[in-house]
C-alpha cells in the first residue's frame, strides 16, 4: 500500500473531556483518553485530536480533520453523515456502527473490526483498509476513488449499486459477497476469486 497523508499535528495536544462538549464546539489539538462518551454530540468539529481508548455510546454526525482514533470502541454507534479527512482508525472496534452517506477522504482503517458495520451510500476517496475483518456488512450505493485494499475480509458483505472498478481483493476475503452484475468491470481479484464471482453472475465453468 503506498504512503498516504494523514494528521499532522502542529502542536501540542491538550487534554480533554467528550462529556462537556456541546453541540456545532469547534475542538483544536486536544486529546481524549481512556473514557466513555455516552451523551449525543452533533455538529462538533475537530480538527488535530487524538482518541485513544475511548468508547463512543450515542449519535455522533460531526467533522474529523487530521484525527487520530487509537483503540476505540464505536460498536453500534449512529455516525452517518459524519466527515472524516486525513483520519487514522487503529486497532478500533466499529461492530454494528451505521457510517450512512459519511465521506472519508485520505481515511486509513488500520486493524479494525467492522463486521455488520453499515457504509451504504458512503464516499470514499484517498482511502486505505489493511489487515480489517468487514464481514457481513453493507457497502451498497458507494463510491470508491484510489481507495487500496491488503489483506481483509468482506465475507457475506453487500456491495450492491456499488462499482468495483478500480478496487483489488486479490489478497482478501471476498467469499460470499453480493455485488451488481453491471457494477463488476474493473475489479481486480484472483483466479480462485474470478470463480467464485462467475457462479454468483450465473457463469457455469467447465473444468
Amino acid at each position: 500500500m503506498k504512503k498516504r497523508s494523514g494528521p499532522k499535528f502542529t502542536q501540542e495536544l491538550v487534554p480533554g473531556k467528550l462529556a462537556v462538549l456541546s453541540a456545532d464546539d469547534r475542538i483544536e489539538f486536544t486529546q481524549y483518553q481512556n473514557e466513555t462518551c455516552i451523551h449525543e454530540m452533533e455538529g462538533v468539529r475537530f480538527s488535530e485530536c487524538t482518541f485513544s481508548s475511548v468508547t463512543f455510546a450515542d449519535a455522533y454526525a460531526c467533522e474529523y480533520l487530521d484525527a487520530v482514533f487509537d483503540h476505540c470502541d464505536f460498536s453500534n454507534c449512529d455516525l452517518s453523515e459524519s466527515s472524516f479527512r486525513r483520519t487514522v482508525f487503529s486497532h478500533c472496534r466499529l461492530t454494528g456502527a451505521s457510517l450512512i452517506k459519511c465521506s472519508m477522504q485520505d481515511v486509513l482503517f488500520d486493524s479494525c473490526a467492522m463486521d455488520y458495520a453499515n457504509f451504504s451510500s458512503s464516499k470514499w476517496k484517498t482511502c486505505g483498509l489493511k489487515d480489517c475483518r468487514i464481514n457481513d456488512a453493507a457497502l451498497s450505493m458507494c463510491s470508491f476513488a484510489d481507495t487500496q485494499i491488503k489483506n481483509c475480509s468482506f465475507a457475506s458483505s453487500e456491495f450492491i449499486n456499488t462499482p468495483l472498478k478500480g478496487l483489488d481483493f486479490s489478497d482478501s476475503d471476498i467469499s460470499g459477497i453480493m455485488v451488481t452484475r453491471e457494477n463488476i468491470a474493473g475489479v481486480t481479484v484472483s483466479r480462485t476469486q474470478a470463480v467464485e464471482l462467475a457462479g454468483l453472475l450465473g457463469i457455469i465453468i467447465k473444468e
